[in-house]
């Protein structure tokens, strides 16, 4: 199981989840005549990394260039002097750049499971399952949700406990340059996805942050978010992720889900509040 992670701007990663079901890799012919035969015996081989897997043997993840592309393979230590036949896990071609920010990435699972991910050619982000000590891998599939073909690279992937796989990667976009004033105006006009996605962004984050405050200064009599920004979102914020990430705080949900959290309506609030407490002292 996937738990798929994708952006609608730079920089921005999402979270998904996604179930793989395993079929056999295709192999390829490789030289068994000493521990690293396969490597010795072929050329144009990139982005080669070896890892001890849990059980103590050792797994090989690289690229190598055939006649027109560029493909990921992988192979699992059977002995102590040999290595088991490279196993192909790319069904399309893998991004031909070779630099290190395209660097395939493997996690090793709770269960035994092996986690691979990578950049396609066409920029989509692709991740495969290997099961058997690596001897056996599910066909790829791609964890982006966008059909946009944009420059996606430094794909990351790790398991937790539970045996679900995260991943996460950059995402770059050819998006304009606009104004934060102007990004506000467009995703409140629902004009342009990713101005919505990035004041999405802002309305959940800013839920986190003041639900950390309110937790950090049990402040049990409300939260009052107030400012000229917040303000002129109105139903937008109200009907963002703000109040869901405000209480997400594991344990402490129900601590926090009793706080309320109110928005300033009011015109010049810090003057009133002034005049009020000189009012009070005088």
């Amino acid at each position: 199981m996937f738990d798929r992670r994708y952006t609608l701007w730079s920089h921005v990663i999402l979270l998904l989840t996604l179930i793989a079901v395993p079929v056999l890799a295709e192999e390829s012919p490789a030289d068994q005549s000493t521990l690293f035969g396969f490597l010795t015996a072929t050329e144009k081989v990139y982005q080669s990394q070896l890892f001890v897997q849990p059980d103590g043997s050792l797994l090989m993840v690289w690229t190598q260039a055939g006649e027109a592309d560029l493909d990921l393979f992988v192979a699992s230590q059977i002995s102590a002097d040999a290595f088991s036949r490279p196993i192909r896990i790319n069904r399309a071609p893998v991004n031909g750049y070779t630099g290190d920010e395209a660097r395939p990435t493997v996690a090793f699972g709770p269960d035994g499971r092996i986690a691979v991910a990578w950049t396609a050619a066409d920029g989509d982000i692709m991740a495969a399952t290997g099961v058997t000590d690596g001897l056996v891998f599910t066909a790829p599939i791609k964890l982006n949700q966008d059909e946009n073909k944009t420059s996606r690279t430094m794909p990351a992937i790790t398991y937790t406990s539970d045996g679900v796989a995260h991943a996460v990667w950059v995402d770059g976009r050819d998006a304009p340059a606009l104004a934060p004033a102007e990004i506000t105006a467009r995703a409140l006009a629902g004009s342009d996805a990713i101005a919505v996605e990035a004041l999405s962004m802002f309305c959940a984050m800013l839920g986190s942050a003041s639900g950390n405050l309110a937790l950090t200064l049990g402040a049990r009599g409300g939260v009052y978010i107030g400012g000229g920004i917040v303000l002129r979102l109105g139903d937008f914020l109200a009907a963002s992720a703000f109040r869901d990430r405000f209480e997400d705080k594991g344990r402490f949900r129900d601590y926090l889900s009793a706080i309320p959290t109110w928005l300033i309506t009011a015109d010049n609030p810090a003057l009133r509040g002034l005049a009020a407490l000189l009012e009070r002292d005088t």
